[in-house]
């Protein structure tokens, strides 16, 4: 009964393909497509339909989606359409075909239905190649969030789905051809009883068949569940990479800040740079010190003496000279002007070694006084550089600011001290005509505080530098973190995207090979065929064949959704997976 029910959906089926009803004119179908028959077929039997555009043109739109809506439609018209026709065919007429001629059609049939090395398509092994495909299906929805699919493992994919393809085709062609020896094989059924005995072999074939069935709904459940589960990880995936803008956008802001504060910061080093114009008045202070200091003169008075005192050193000498010509000619007042002139040379060599003594100190005076302008000068050129140094590192942090504003501090306390020592030393050189130890130890206590002075310059320099330098390497430590940190966001967001990249172009990819590789049910329902057309051997009486279709009759309905749902999986693969 089951057997009769699917042969009479096969033999609708077959007169669907094979009908030939007013040509319908697709855009773009072209007549070499290779699912051409297919589409002008189904639109002429009213199953399929096309769209009208806006230029008054129809047009199929074959690369777009089915959805399940228009799944629903279609297979609702295909079986108004088997009904309609199951209820026009009425008994099965005889024929008067021989045995002979049926067993010629029947292994006619077996050649068309075999493959292109003459074995003929089995049902299992397709059913393990689906399996075998839905495996690595489901293996992609769960590891695309990890890895990616190799080339390779797409080529493989790709060449099974291109065989799958002549596979159909080639099984599209015979089953034409089939559909024609089942409209001629009608009209020849002679043996009832051995046709009842082999239909009850077929039913429990037709049983296996609805066996296959489920296992292949359960298959689309199984695949459904997967694409369910690649959907949730794309939205994990996007709300992991709106997270990550969000964090991007937050460093944006501070990056932004931190551009802020560092303009802030130059505006206060050009501010600042105004105040250098006070260490250079303390150049020009310290170069008119040293003016003045080239430019000390002794007292008149003191050179005066010294001059009388070179004049009476000179007179004398010459006065010696005279004497010692005319030392045989000594006479008493001679000899007391002698000891006059010995007391008064004695005197004259006092004199002459105090000038002499007064002379050196001078010249000490003066070496010492251009040893300490030339330290000073050493020191301020120091403190310039310093200067110098400190500028260029508060342009890199602001907290260099506070250190900055300090080390100006020193350099006034250090303009006062200058201006202080330049009085005391003026006083100095005034009083060196009348006491030169006084002079001296002036000179000495200069010396102490201003080696003080330049001690407690150069140790808060060198605190001043030591905390900026210590400011700039943690800053530059932070820097360099949060570069860092924002390398390892933008790689992470860039892997991200990568991944969502890929695992969106996979899901299409595998959704619409899966779709395809659903194709080989039209297969089975060719190898079904197959046997029932070997199990029609004798013809039948027209009592007979009414008793047995009243019998088959609900095993007919069976059949026809059976066969219903194999073609509805044909549509759905050549209207929203087509081949490129």
């Amino acid at each position: 009964m089951k057997k009769s029910l699917l042969l009479a959906s096969l033999l609708i089926f077959g007169l669907v393909i094979s009908s030939v009803a007013a040509p319908v004119n697709y855009v773009d179908v072209a007549q070499n497509h290779w699912a051409y028959n297919a589409v002008i077929n189904l639109t002429n039997l009213g199953i399929l339909n096309g769209v009208q555009g806006a230029d008054g043109k129809l047009y199929f739109n074959g690369n777009d989606p089915l959805t399940r809506y228009q799944t629903a439609v279609m297979l609702q018209r295909t079986i108004d359409y088997i009904e309609l026709n199951f209820a026009k065919q009425g008994t099965i007429p005889q024929s008067s075909i021989s045995d002979a001629g049926l067993r010629s059609r029947l292994e006619a049939l077996e050649l068309a239905l075999t493959d292109t090395s003459g074995k003929l398509i089995d049902t299992l092994d397709l059913q393990l190649r689906l399996t075998a495909l839905e495996s690595r299906v489901n293996s992609v929805g769960v590891g695309t969030t990890a890895t990616t699919v190799t080339q390779s493992t797409i080529d493989s994919l790709r060449n099974q789905v291109m065989k799958f393809v002549e596979d159909l085709s080639l099984t599209t062609k015979k089953i034409d051809t089939l559909a024609l020896d089942i409209q001629n094989m009608q009209n020849s059924m002679a043996n009832l009883s051995v046709m009842e005995t082999k239909v009850n072999d077929a039913v429990r074939r037709v049983d296996t068949l609805s066996s296959s069935l489920s296992a292949i709904q359960m298959s689309f459940s199984t695949h459904d569940r997967a694409i369910s589960n690649l959907e949730t990880s794309v939205k994990t995936l996007s709300t992991e990479v709106n997270e990550f803008d969000a964090k991007i956008s937050t460093l944006t802001n501070r990056a932004s800040t931190n551009a802020i504060e560092i303009a802030s910061l130059k505006d206060t080093i050009n501010t600042m740079s105004g105040n250098t114009s006070s260490i250079r008045d303390l150049q020009n202070a310290i170069t008119s010190l040293e003016t003045q200091i080239a430019n000390i003169k002794l007292p008149a008075d003191a050179t005066k003496k010294l001059d009388d005192l070179s004049a009476r050193v000179n007179t004398i000498a010459s006065d010696y000279v005279k004497v010692g010509d005319t030392q045989n000619f000594v006479t008493k007042t001679d000899l007391k002007a002698n000891l006059n002139l010995y007391a008064g040379i004695d005197e004259l060599a006092k004199v002459k070694e105090d000038s002499a003594s007064l002379a050196n100190s001078l010249a000490a005076l003066r070496s010492d006084f251009n040893s300490e302008t030339g330290i000073i000068k050493s020191d301020i050129g120091n403190l310039q550089r310093s200067v110098n140094a400190v500028n260029e590192i508060v342009t890199l942090h602001e907290n260099d600011l506070s250190s900055l504003k300090n080390s100006l501090s020193l350099v006034t306390s250090l303009r006062t001290d200058l201006t202080a020592l330049n009085s005391k030393f003026n006083a100095l050189t005034d009083q060196q005509a009348m006491n030169l130890s006084a002079t001296q130890a002036n000179i000495a206590d200069l010396e102490k505080r201003m080696n003080e002075a330049n001690n407690l310059l150069k140790v808060s320099i060198d605190a001043d530098l030591s905390k900026i330098a210590l400011s700039l390497d943690t800053v530059n430590t932070q820097l360099g973190k949060n570069e860092s940190d924002i390398k390892t966001l933008k790689t992470r967001a860039d892997t991200l995207e990568s991944r969502l990249n890929a695992t969106v172009t996979n899901l299409d990819r595998y959704l619409k090979t899966s779709d395809l590789e659903t194709q080989p049910v039209i297969t089975n329902l060719s190898d079904r065929v197959a046997e029932i057309n070997k199990a029609t051997v004798d013809a039948a009486s027209k009592s007979d064949v009414e008793t047995l279709q009243k019998k088959l009759q609900p095993w007919l309905i069976f059949s026809v959704i059976s066969g219903l749902a194999g073609l509805g999986v044909a549509i759905y693969v050549l209207i929203a997976g087509p081949i490129p």
